[in-house]
């Protein structure tokens, strides 16, 4: 099998998270969207390994969302965190409507 290439999104978001974040990521998701609370995206650098690269996912059920680093973070009930690098065109509207209402919050 070979390995994907990772798009420059993710490459990006790898590079600006510390590297002894003592909570680090689950994953990266990629070209994300969100569907009736639950986000479906191409992951990348799954921690557990359950995924391979690149492949289309759906998390479990979105509890919460946070701003770390720049990036919107989707917290799930089953307690995984993924990193939003990049989303789905046709939603752009939603997800940077949160990052701006975080932003506000954190004010």
């Amino acid at each position: 099998m070979t390995a994907v290439p990772y798009p420059p999104e993710i490459v990006r978001a790898l590079r600006l998270w510390p590297a002894l974040d003592e909570n680090p990521p689950t994953a990266y998701l990629a070209d994300v969207g969100e569907v009736f609370g639950y986000l479906v995206g191409r992951v990348y650098g799954d921690i557990y390994c359950r995924f391979l690269d690149g492949r289309q996912i759906s998390t479990s059920p979105v509890v919460s969302l946070s701003s770390q680093f720049g990036y919107l973070v989707a917290h799930t009930l089953s307690g995984n965190h993924y990193v939003i690098a990049t989303y789905r065109q046709e939603q752009c509207g939603l997800f940077e409507g949160y990052l701006r209402r975080l932003h506000e919050v954190e004010r």
